[in-house]
């Protein structure tokens, strides 16, 4: 498991990770200082994260849990396997600078993104049979939004909620383009006669669809 304690010394971001509590971390020790030296400069250059905002869902970015890389205890949560464990979750401030967050993550998921590349390419999950294809991809590893909880042994695991947003956003669009077309059968002449006669447009174009209730059309 990458280990986070070098952030939490920084006073602009707030991150946690989850420990299995294993002796053994299973990283080379040159891969300790590459994570070191990263931490460090993330750490140097992230001084606008700050002021905490209390929310249930938080920024964050999961992996898979994995028995080979994370390690495992009698200790565990049985449970455990499988899981999304949280690698890093971030306080969003009301005065934070979003420019440099997103610079950060996404400097931060290239780089936990190369080292599963680099070191866990062959690496088999004892539920996952495509576990391997998985972690290859460059993308496996970014910034979620996410509930945390936290299991037996202290495993700090979550729930992805970033796909709600994406079915707002796919909604969205669709209303998006209703109004552009309603818009347009407005400006229409015979609509602003109508409308200058009877007060209202025409029925085709009398409906304006909105943000409410727009999950249900």
């Amino acid at each position: 498991m990458f280990n986070n304690s070098e952030y939490r010394d920084n006073d602009n971001i707030d991150t946690s990770s989850t420990e299995s509590g294993s002796t053994e971390s299973g990283f080379s020790d040159s891969f300790s200082d590459r994570l070191s030296y990263n931490r460090s400069y993330y750490s140097e250059n992230s001084n606008s994260i700050i002021n905490i905002i209390s929310s249930k869902y938080k920024l964050l970015i999961p992996e898979i849990f994995n028995e080979q890389i994370h390690g495992i205890t009698s200790e565990s949560d049985p449970n455990i396997n499988g899981q999304l464990v949280v690698q890093e979750s971030f306080i969003i401030k009301t005065n934070t600078c979003f420019d440099e967050l997103f610079y950060i993550l996404k400097k931060r998921c290239k780089f936990y993104n190369k080292c599963y590349k680099v070191y866990y390419n062959n690496v088999k999950h004892n539920y996952i049979r495509n576990y391997n294809n998985i972690i290859k991809n460059s993308n496996y590893m970014k910034p979620e939004i996410g509930e945390m909880h936290y299991l037996r042994g202290d495993e700090c695991v979550c729930i992805l909620k970033t796909f709600w947003l994406k079915i707002i956003q796919r909604a969205w669009k669709k209303i998006y383009k209703k109004r552009q077309q309603i818009f347009k059968l407005r400006c229409r002449p015979d609509s602003v006669l109508y409308r200058q006669i009877t007060g209202k447009y025409p029925y085709n174009c009398s409906y304006m669809p909105s943000m409410r209730g727009m999950l249900i059309l």
